[in-house]
């Protein structure tokens, strides 16, 4: 047990955000990338993403990325994927870890409020319903749409998948808390002005923020560090070794908590919150190696 425990203490995180940085919108992650992170984790460490999608779009499209991951932060902190056992380089068995929610009773005034300045859809991520799948399908069929406008319920079943059904506002007080919430609009202004509402009128409970058209909406404490801190917690590793790279706003907070690397190319709050700039995925885990000599 104890070598097993130094063991622990010796292993690293790096946790890597997504959007921009790691995939760069190109379809997939570079080759070299990919490369990089492969050999990062045959030495025995443990390599992530941190991404803006809720759990249901990370899972739905993992297999761009899935041979090589330990973990996936989703809604920008709000839900983890894991794969078990972690740090195994070839483990494929992935789970949702428990995470914190948002009270469901506010996507009824979320939904209200989105309906009124002209939202095209809307759809919210939760760990599944409150008496389980069996009330998930009677919510999917007789809260139908047509009643009243539809949003996307992104869903967890006991059978450990996630699944999606459309449903109206009468289905929201059967689910469990949800991790992320997001309503897409006509343009960014009206998204932007969602967002800045609800920051006002929920603070202290929700946080939003705004992604082209979209409004994103998460629990308040609710942050790309405080995933990753989870994360690192329930791997058994000292924050100390844990390593960031990032290039937007919401990458600050973890740049900042913990051994950050900023993009070359980021946003300049992320230039600003460390010293260390890298041009890629590979470029950062040279740093991380050196700095930690391992390489």
């Amino acid at each position: 047990m104890d070598s097993e425990r130094i063991m622990e203490q010796n292993k690293l995180i790096f946790a890597c955000d997504y959007e921009g940085t790691y995939h760069l919108r190109t379809g997939h992650p570079e080759r070299s990338e990919v490369e990089a992170v492969r050999k990062f984790r045959r030495a025995g460490n443990l390599f992530g993403i941190v991404t803006e999608m809720d759990v249901f779009e990370a899972w739905a499209g993992h297999g761009e990325y899935e041979a090589e991951f330990d973990f996936i932060i989703c809604s920008t902190g709000a839900g983890i994927i894991t794969r078990t056992p972690v740090g195994d380089p070839m483990g494929h068995l992935a789970k949702l870890l428990p995470c914190d929610g948002a009270n469901p009773y506010f996507l009824g005034e979320l939904y209200d409020l989105f309906l009124s300045v002209g939202m095209s859809y809307m759809c919210a991520d939760t760990p599944g319903f409150k008496s389980g799948d069996s009330e998930a399908k009677r919510c999917t069929r007789e809260f139908d749409p047509s009643i009243g406008f539809g949003c996307y319920m992104h869903y967890w079943t006991g059978g450990g998948n996630y699944c999606h059904g459309e449903v109206n506002k009468s289905a929201f007080e059967f689910i469990q808390p949800f991790t992320q919430t997001r309503a897409v609009f006509k343009n960014s202004i009206t998204a932007e002005g969602v967002a800045s509402e609800i920051n006002h009128r929920y603070s202290g409970k929700l946080r939003s923020y705004s992604v082209g058209n979209s409004a994103i909406v998460i629990p308040a404490a609710t942050n790309k560090a405080a995933g990753i801190t989870r994360f690192a917690k329930y791997a058994g590793i000292p924050l100390k070794n844990v390593w960031s790279f990032g290039d937007g706003t919401e990458d600050v907070c973890m740049l900042k908590e913990f051994n950050g690397i900023a993009k070359s190319d980021g946003h300049p709050a992320v230039l600003a919150a460390t010293d260390r700039v890298a041009s890629s995925v590979a470029e950062a885990i040279e740093i991380i190696m050196k700095e930690t000599n391992k390489g």
